[in-house]
C-alpha cells in the first residue's frame, strides 16, 4: 500500500509495450495480458503512472536494463 497515490515512471526501450499501454490493448495475447496488469495496478492503488520509450543504450549505461 506504500505505492498508493504515488507518481510512477515506467520507462522502456521497446516502442511497441509503450504504444499498448498508451492504447490500451495488443493484438499479442502477452503484450495484451501485460497491458491489463498494468491498467489494473494504476487503477488498484490510485497511481500516476507516465509510460516514456527511452533509448535501450541509455539504459544500459544507467543501470536500469537489468531490472
Amino acid at each position: 500500500g506504500w505505492l498508493a497515490g504515488c507518481r510512477v515512471s515506467f520507462c522502456t526501450d521497446n516502442s511497441t509495450v509503450e504504444a499498448a499501454i498508451y492504447k490500451g490493448s495488443s493484438k499479442s495475447e502477452k503484450l495484451h495480458a501485460l497491458v491489463v496488469r498494468f491498467l489494473c495496478l494504476q487503477s488498484k492503488y490510485g497511481d500516476l503512472v507516465t509510460v516514456s520509450q527511452v533509448s535501450g543504450k541509455r539504459m544500459i549505461a544507467q543501470g536500469a536494463d537489468s531490472l
